[in-house]
């Protein structure tokens, strides 16, 4: 899944073991955008085009708030209070 712009609301950025996360509230009125969620919530991955470059990361989702780490980070205390996050 390739993600060129991203229309989130909102964004923000946090270290998780050691690792950059990224937590971005997104656009769900935006049919494309909409799409996207639905097809990262079923892989679990995304690539970002960011300056040119493809980066594959992990993700997940969360209603319309989507969170992406480097991949390979353990996520699951991370997974479980996301799924509680409201």
């Amino acid at each position: 899944m390739e993600v060129v712009d991203i229309n989130a609301h909102e964004g923000k950025a946090f270290e998780y073991q050691g690792n950059p996360v990224y937590l971005y509230r997104m656009n769900m009125q935006d049919e494309k955008i909409s799409s996207w969620m639905k097809e990262i919530k079923n892989s679990g991955k995304v690539t970002i085009n960011q300056n040119g470059t493809d980066e594959s990361y992990d993700a997940l989702i969360n209603g319309e708030y989507l969170m992406v780490t480097k991949q390979g980070t353990d996520l699951n205390k991370l997974s479980e209070a996301f799924k509680k996050y409201e």
